[in-house]
C-alpha cells in the first residue's frame, strides 16, 4: 500500500499540493484514501436510508462514535497511525461500556 507523496516528484520546488496527491491516490485500487472515501459514502447512504425509514433523523448521532474507530484502522499505515488506532479503539471501548452502563 502506497501513502500519499511516495513520489519524490509530488515534492518538486518544495510545494506540495495536497489536492493533486489526493486525486491521485483516489487512482490507486488499494488506496486508504480511497477506502476511507468509499466508507463515507457508504455511511452517508446508510444514514439516510435508515433516517428515511425509521422517521428518527438523529442516526448520524449513532454512527458518530463508530466511524472515528473505522478510519482509524484504514488509515493504518505506520508505527504513528497504528497508536492512533490503537488509542481510538480503546477510546471506542471506553464509550461502549458506559453507554451500556446507562
Amino acid at each position: 500500500m502506497s501513502t500519499i507523496g511516495d513520489d519524490p516528484a509530488s515534492f518538486a520546488g518544495g510545494n506540495c499540493n495536497l489536492l493533486q496527491l489526493t486525486l491521485e491516490e483516489m487512482h490507486t485500487p488499494d488506496s486508504a484514501i480511497r477506502l476511507s472515501v468509499l466508507a463515507c459514502i457508504f455511511f452517508t447512504l446508510l444514514v439516510f436510508v435508515l433516517s428515511e425509514v425509521s422517521k428518527n433523523y438523529s442516526q448520524t448521532d449513532k454512527l458518530w462514535s463508530i466511524t472515528p474507530f473505522i478510519y482509524a484502522w484504514i488509515l493504518v499505515v505506520d508505527k504513528r497511525t497504528l497508536l492512533m488506532a490503537i488509542v481510538t479503539t480503546v477510546s471506542f471501548q471506553f464509550a461502549c461500556l458506559s453507554n451500556q452502563e446507562r
